[in-house]
């Protein structure tokens, strides 16, 4: 009995647990979507690969440090032919003394191979190469890659931004749905209602067979309009899953609310805010950064620039001796390039062009951005609006079909005027929804619009 009981408990709290992380809220579904999604796991790599890239880049400051080693056999070893003389001793006369000498008479030439080096060749060698002075080059080429791993950061807020705002609009959507949901089951309920009600008027003899199939319509026409709704929620929440990378399942429920705080907000601060701090802006004006050093590098190119090359050596054979011996040899290297062809003055012109192309971007960007502030600006005070006439009228909607539905139910007025009421109160509610939506949606527009 006691391992039954504890049975019981355990799965109860794991049942608990369980269904509490099947609860996806805005903020949950950020945090995953921010985890999984694919858009930000590629910009995530692109990120790793500029870091390397500045690693890369500050490499050129360091030395270069290279090893090889070579084995060589030759066919035969080099060698060179000398020949030698032979000689035949002889008596001569001495014409000076008038005596006989001994002398030596060439007869003849001998030839032998003396060798140069040997058939099995060794060569290990260390070679050390450090750049001294590039007139600016590395420096350049440094900042460049420092630059570009900015760019891609930015890059990557802009997409972290755009995930966010796209979860934002996803989740406003199932939120949307669920209450246009809500609106569609609560008419098939009413309607419901209206037809026993009706019915039991025609029993009565008060009503007519055609009254009748007026509601029944009314009832197919409301429980096709759930049908539909029905199906609008599955989509939405089959989106939003797909956005955040998590797997659907019918577990999972999407709490929250359509929100409606009023807020004071002025346009020429909104426009500075978004200047200030657009990922954009910024990313045009280190284009333009990129764009200088660029040219920059394009001009010391023309520069000369100063290495210095240590060589270790250690051989066999060393010249002529068939062991292993050692030697090494120190280089200071002067690059100065005289004519390149006029294709540094062409590639100068061309990032000129390019650094003018991107001021006309920046200007263009701006104007763009002012614009879309200004739409986020004009839709939020629009839905802010509606919101507030939707509040009122859901009110009253509500408070004149109670008192109608009252009054049918006592036959003191018709069927006609019910539906109308009925009507009245689910567009109230649809709009009053609606412009909840149209209003949370503006302001996510409104805070991706200022870099927010």
């Amino acid at each position: 009995m006691y391992k039954l009981t504890r049975l019981i408990f355990i799965s109860f709290i794991l049942c608990h647990f369980s269904q509490a992380d099947e609860i996806l809220t805005l903020e949950k579904c950020i945090e995953i979507g921010l985890s999984n999604n694919h858009s930000i796991k590629l910009i995530e790599k692109k990120l790793s690969e500029a870091k390397a890239k500045k690693q890369e880049a500050f490499g050129n400051y360091l030395p270069n440090l290279t090893y090889s080693y070579t084995y060589t056999r030759m066919s035969e070893a080099p060698s060179i032919k000398m020949a030698s003389p032979s000689f035949t001793p002889v008596m001569v006369k001495d014409l000076l003394t008038n005596t006989n000498i001994m002398g030596a008479l060439i007869t003849g030439y001998q030839q032998y191979d003396i060798k140069m080096g040997q058939e099995n060749n060794y060569t290990s060698k260390i070679t050390l190469t450090q750049p001294l002075f590039t007139w600016g080059k590395i420096y350049q080429i440094n900042k460049q890659a420092k630059l570009n791993y900015e760019l891609v950061e930015y890059e990557y807020k802009k997409t972290k931004n755009e995930v966010i705002f796209n979860i934002k609009q996803a989740v406003y959507s199932v939120l949307l749905a669920q209450k246009f949901n809500e609106i569609a089951n609560e008419a098939v309920k009413v309607m419901e209602r209206h037809y026993e009600v009706i019915q039991s008027f025609y029993k009565e003899g008060k009503v007519s067979n055609v009254d009748v199939s007026r509601v029944e319509v009314q009832l197919v026409n409301a429980k096709t309009n759930k049908i539909k709704s029905d199906n609008s929620l599955k989509l939405s929440k089959k989106y939003l899953f797909n956005l955040i990378n998590l797997t659907e399942s019918n577990d999972y429920q999407i709490q929250g609310t359509l929100e409606y705080t009023p807020l004071n907000l002025n346009l020429d601060e909104l426009f500075k805010i978004a200047i200030e701090n657009r990922v954009e802006i910024k990313q045009i004006e280190l284009q333009k950064t990129i764009a200088n050093s660029l040219l920059s590098l394009t001009k010391s190119e023309l520069r000369p620039d100063l290495s210095f090359i240590y060589n270790y050596q250690y051989q066999k054979p060393y010249y002529f001796e068939d062991e292993w011996k050692s030697n090494w040899n120190a280089i200071l290297l002067l690059n100065f390039p005289l004519f390149t062809g006029l294709k540094n003055l062409s590639k100068s012109n061309q990032i000129k062009s390019q650094i003018e192309q991107i001021d006309i971007t920046k200007d263009q960007l701006e104007k763009m951005i002012k614009l879309e502030v200004e739409k986020a600006y004009l839709n939020l005070i629009e839905s802010k609006d509606r919101i507030e006439a939707q509040q009122t009228n859901v009110k009253l909607a509500k408070e004149n079909l109670d008192s109608i539905q009252k009054r049918y139910e006592k036959g003191l007025v018709s069927d006609l005027d019910l539906r109308d009421t009925q009507l009245a109160l689910t567009q109230a509610e649809t709009e009053y929804f609606q412009a909840l939506y149209d209003y949370n949606l503006a302001l996510a527009n409104l805070e991706k619009a200022i870099g927010k």
